[in-house]
């Protein structure tokens, strides 16, 4: 097993994983908090969204509440489950449903960073909801 950066070999208690791959100390210590901007000094790091964060840094994008064991991802956003389940925000442009490409209004569910009417929310495969 050798690291993904460097290619050095790796000992078990030497490397750790970032984004899927096997990554030695000395190149972790490179890596950059997608936050903060410094560098991962420390073991006490979270992967996300194809990121890396301190534990500390990792925070909703939009309340700046710590994250822990759940949160949600919004296209390049991370966020806590009441940030990430609430309506969005109105803005001058109108939200479209990508089903029926009418504005999404009444009740509505918000997914993989779309806004769906509620009708509009099935299974791709079947049709069900």
């Amino acid at each position: 097993m050798s690291c993904s950066d460097c290619g050095n070999s790796l000992a078990l208690d030497t490397h750790c994983t970032i984004n899927g791959k096997k990554v030695c100390n000395a190149c972790k210590s490179y890596k950059i908090c997608s936050a903060c901007n410094k560098n991962l000094a420390t073991n006490m790091f979270v992967n996300a969204n194809q990121r890396v964060y301190h534990e500390r840094c990792f925070r909703c994008s939009e309340c700046s509440a710590p994250l822990k064991d759940r949160y949600l991802v919004d296209g390049p956003k991370v966020l806590c489950p009441p940030c990430g389940n609430a309506p969005p925000k109105r803005s001058n442009v109108g939200t479209m449903c990508p089903k029926c490409n009418r504005a999404a209004t009444g009740t509505i569910i918000k997914a993989l960073g779309k806004v769906y009417h509620e009708r509009c929310f099935v299974c791709h495969k079947c049709s069900r909801d």
